[in-house]
């Protein structure tokens, strides 16, 4: 069916579209977008939808699905990815004109091969599960639609489920009560880093659901694409939750594994053996924390009071932390007195946490937005604590002891990348020109994490 039989469908669904505005379908990944045809001013309301046309649970055909029946264990993601493989199979459902303008080839991991998962080894997407989805559709859905009279188990298998989960990932939104929905034609906008110029609002309807209207956040010129927004987000996780990155992209950031840093400590400095167990069990580190340096290379807090607490004298150590071995002292850094942890802050130490092990895989898991473990792993910066940490103040610190632990560290992280940064701007062209998009998405976020490591490196080296 046509991008304009679509359109056509919304107009006949209570959907106004400002009349400036067209939905064009590019060639390239980019896919269908919004593209103004005159100029727009800030402020003006690009289109409204009613919830009637919504792709959600509650008016689905999985609605005639008794709660009862439903698996308890079962995730929203879950619920609304079976209600969107029934619509998509069912020849009179209202949103047939939505569901084929869908893609039927996404870049979502959930679609890598072996050969894209060892290519991102080192980097930040090397966190991702990709068997996960897999694990979770043969344990909670599979049993589900063979016990459901609604679904069919040769059709409603797998391949159709790992497409269904990917569409969900790039183009749903979060609804009210923080529902996961399906927004037709909502979802068509694209969005690149920089040129947001749309919003989406939901506007309280007294005789139903909320109503959606898209407004224009500035000024739009004629025959400017029509862009929204999905935050402040580096290219690894544009690629994972969205399947794109941007060519510009100012939030581009790396990742640091605490395994990196206490390899790297347990190397280079003298008391790394003595000093980890205190940090763990005063809760200063985490054996799960990774630590984020971004495009302006500056040294996290986090990551600089390790680095100086393992490379800092005996006694500069001391004078913060009193010389106890016990680690539930410390001294404040504004008064110097000192202090103890509550209860609630007091973290157990690790037995055999002295000789660190590889844990470099397990650094990224932090936020599962209810999808059973499949994908969303927000930010994929660590474990987050309960309490806000206020980090001792480290004062005399030989800076050159600690430029040349900085730049152990990075050469400690570049090595455990597959490729170097010049292999991969070697490969880049080729793979353009090969029409290798997966592969190519993946080398442009190794590019743009090592370009941060090598700038932070030539700088430590100065």
């Amino acid at each position: 069916m046509s991008t304009q039989a679509f359109v056509e469908w919304l107009h006949q669904n209570k959907f106004d579209l400002h009349p400036q505005i067209q939905l064009v379908k590019f060639e390239d990944d980019r896919g269908h977008s919004l593209v103004a045809l005159q100029n727009i001013k800030e402020g003006d309301t690009l289109f409204t939808m009613h919830p009637e046309v919504i792709l959600r649970r509650c008016n689905s055909s999985i609605s005639q699905v008794s709660d009862a029946l439903l698996p308890k264990d079962i995730a929203e993601w879950d619920l609304l990815c079976l209600s969107i493989m029934l619509e998509i199979t069912n020849p009179d459902t209202l949103w047939r004109p939505y569901l084929d303008v869908l893609p039927y080839e996404l870049n979502s991991y959930l679609f890598w091969s072996e050969d894209h998962k060892k290519m991102v080894a080192g980097s930040s997407l090397q966190h991702l599960d990709f068997d996960q989805a897999k694990k979770n559709f043969e344990d909670t859905v599979l049993p589900f639609i063979k016990q459901c009279d609604l679904f069919d188990v040769n059709v409603h298998d797998f391949s159709m489920f790992r497409r269904v989960i990917s569409l969900i990932m790039a183009y749903s939104f979060t609804y009210v009560n923080d529902e996961t929905v399906m927004l037709p034609f909502a979802d068509m906008l694209n969005a690149k880093t920089g040129y947001n110029n749309a919003r989406v609002y939901f506007e309280e309807n007294e005789s139903s659901s909320p109503i959606l209207t898209m407004k224009a956040t500035k000024d739009i010129l004629k025959g400017s694409e029509i862009f929204n927004t999905y935050g402040d987000l580096s290219n690894a996780d544009l690629l994972r939750k969205y399947g794109y990155v941007d060519n510009i992209n100012p939030n581009n950031c790396v990742e640091i594994s605490f395994d990196t840093v206490a390899n790297t400590a347990k190397v280079n400095t003298m008391y790394f053996e003595a000093r980890l167990p205190i940090l763990l069990e005063l809760g200063l580190i985490d054996q799960y924390d990774s630590f984020i340096i971004g495009s302006d290379t500056n040294i996290p807090e986090d990551l600089d009071f390790i680095i100086k607490a393992f490379i800092s004298d005996k006694e500069e150590w001391e004078s913060i932390f009193d010389g106890e071995q016990s680690g539930n002292e410390l001294r404040d850094p504004e008064d110097g007195n000192m202090y103890e942890l509550s209860e609630d802050e007091e973290i157990s130490d690790i037995d055999g946490m002295s000789g660190i092990s590889d844990i470099d895989g397990m650094s990224g898991i932090s936020d599962i937005d209810g999808m059973s473990g499949i994908s969303d792993i927000d930010g994929m910066s660590g474990i987050e604590f309960d309490i806000e940490l206020e980090y001792p103040k480290f004062g005399n610190i030989d800076m050159g002891k600690y430029n040349n632990f900085v730049e152990k560290l990075i050469l400690n992280k570049i090595n455990r990348y597959n490729t170097s940064l010049e292999q991969d701007k070697e490969n880049l062209d080729k793979l353009i020109v090969s029409n290798r998009r997966i592969d190519e998405l993946i080398t442009k976020v190794l590019i743009s994490e090592k370009e941060i490591l090598q700038q932070l490196l030539e700088t430590v080296k100065k």
